[in-house]
């Protein structure tokens, strides 16, 4: 079996396969709740199918014991997935929007579990910019469902909005961190291969708790061009997680920082410091808004990403 390592600043790693019977325990609680992006859900019609077990028994586990104070060289490795299985795709019912079209699809993700995502594909015949949409904690595929039919239809630009798994299937939150960006990087896999999709144009939108993942994501995969973080919670409660591990390592073309003047989750000279530790091209945004931000961040979302990824 082939594994998707990950390789930054000339570290090249690979970590260990255990062949073992694919299990899942998930959570139906986060460990701390968050609100969800803004964007309005729009009414689309679930898949009618129900996907069958998937005979995949090829998971990637972690080491029993991870250190207490781990450095960015002894994590990166963890994050290697089987990048090469079958994404078993089902495709259930399409919608037609106004310059899109919004695709109910289910895929095989890094566990071997099945991932509930719209696919949003803009009119014509690409190759276009594909961007992943991750929601904030509590949420699901349909928080950033309005907000990406809208960047498709007007800057033409892909879309896949994914349901990521529900925060609190383990009670590490380095462990948990590790699975989800796994899942992460799959969904960058899955919206990699669409034909419409050109790869080498890829971006990354994440709110809150798709923020600080997103984080994460950007420092061993650098495969994204252009990412907007919105709403990243740097300290987020969490001692085992420890964002300034990740933040130096980012390197994955331009980053737009979002934030609201009136989020009660970090003050300003916390969300500025943790930017600034960001080597990357960037530029820090600041909204009179809370947690949700507003309308003007999401109109500076789409520009910021049509100028990245399209112009």
């Amino acid at each position: 079996m082939q594994l998707r390592s990950v390789s930054r600043a000339g570290l090249s790693v690979v970590a260990v396969v255990v062949l073992s019977a694919t299990t899942a325990a998930c959570g139906s609680s986060a460990a701390t709740a968050m609100p969800t992006g803004e964007a309005t859900p729009t009414a689309t019609q679930a898949p009618t199918m129900t996907p069958p077990p998937t005979p995949w028994p090829n998971v990637i586990h972690l080491p029993a014991q991870l250190p207490a104070s781990p450095t960015y060289e002894q994590i990166l490795p963890l994050f290697a997935y089987a990048g090469d299985q079958p994404f078993a795709t089902f495709e259930g019912a399409s919608k037609k929007a106004v310059g899109a079209t919004v695709e109910d699809v289910i895929f095989v993700g890094a566990a071997g579990e099945p991932v509930e995502a719209y696919l949003i594909l803009p009119d014509g015949n690409g190759p276009v910019p594909g961007v992943l949409y991750e929601h904030g904690s509590n949420g699901s595929r349909a928080d950033f469902l309005a907000e990406a039919t809208a960047v498709a239809g007007q800057q033409h630009i892909a879309g896949l909005v994914v349901t990521q798994p529900d925060w609190g299937m383990f009670d590490d939150a380095l462990t948990e961190t590790i699975y989800q960006v796994r899942e992460m990087r799959r969904a960058l896999d899955f919206l990699a291969s669409q034909p419409q999709v050109n790869p080498a144009r890829l971006g990354y939108v994440g709110h809150s708790l798709g923020a600080i993942l997103g984080s994460v994501l950007l420092s061993v995969d650098s495969r994204v061009k252009a990412a907007v973080v919105m709403c990243v919670v740097p300290g987020y409660g969490l001692p085992s997680l420890d964002l300034s591990i990740f933040a130096p390592h980012i390197a994955s073309g331009t980053l737009l920082f979002q934030f609201g003047r009136d989020d009660s989750y970090y003050t300003q000279d916390e969300a500025d410091g943790f930017a600034a530790l960001v080597p990357t091209t960037k530029k820090v945004t600041w909204y009179d808004a809370g947690h949700v931000l507003n309308a003007a961040a999401r109109a500076d979302r789409a520009a910021w990403l049509a100028d990245q990824l399209v112009n």
